[in-house]
């Protein structure tokens, strides 16, 4: 997976159904949040002007974001509010179920907290729910389900099960929990400690959101 700077020429992006959501120009780049977390593609690029870009690695994206702090918070800050007008426009994958069913808000709740782009559909007041669900064979009583790239299609999935099918998760990992993730800070936010009195610190070990 890669990000890329457009130099010249336009770059549209659309999401899996072909609405187009933005179309990006010379000094724009391409990519999305997901670029640094890992997680699956929800949209689509395409070009629109032919022209010539500069394809950035993943791996070198982190890097820079890590290693440059100006340039890092700029590309952040950019990939952040990319995210929120995604969440804004409902785009990414789709949950179907009922708005009484504890399952459904479990995993509104989930997909809300973790800000990932999806769009809830009422099982009871869409009138496409039933369409839908025809469409990748499961009947209402079997919701609710997630359903991603449009065919990949989770039953009432659990948080963590979820979360693995997204890339959030390492499918290697363990149900290993935790109940405090820090996340972040940089050297200038680092406390010194007198010689001999630095605190020992515990072995990391990778979290996991809980199932509810």
């Amino acid at each position: 997976m890669t990000s890329s700077l457009i130099l010249e020429g336009k770059v549209a992006v659309a999401e899996s159904s072909g609405d187009v959501l933005a179309v990006h120009g010379p000094g724009r780049f391409v990519g999305e949040l997901g670029l640094l977390t890992g997680q699956p593609v929800f949209l689509t690029a395409s070009v629109r002007e032919h022209g010539a870009v500069v394809c950035i690695p993943t791996e070198r994206l982190r890097e820079l974001v890590a290693s440059d702090e100006a340039l890092g918070d700029l590309i952040l800050r950019a990939l952040l509010l990319r995210r929120s007008i995604l969440v804004g426009l409902g785009t990414g994958f789709r949950i179907v179920g009922s708005r009484y069913s504890p399952d459904t808000r479990r995993l509104r709740e989930f997909a809300a907290r973790n800000r990932l782009p999806h769009r809830w559909i009422d099982l009871e007041e869409d009138p496409g729910a039933e369409r839908l669900l025809k469409m990748v064979g499961i009947e209402p009583d079997e919701t609710p389900v997630v359903i991603l790239g449009g065919s990949q299609v989770l039953r009432n999935p659990s948080n963590q099960e979820l979360a693995r099918a997204l890339g959030l998760l390492d499918p290697a990992e363990g149900d290993i929990s935790c109940d405090l993730l820090v996340v972040g800070g940089s050297s200038r936010s680092a406390t010194t400690y007198p010689p001999g009195h630095r605190p020992r610190a515990a072995p990391a070990r990778p979290c996991s959101p809980r199932s509810s």
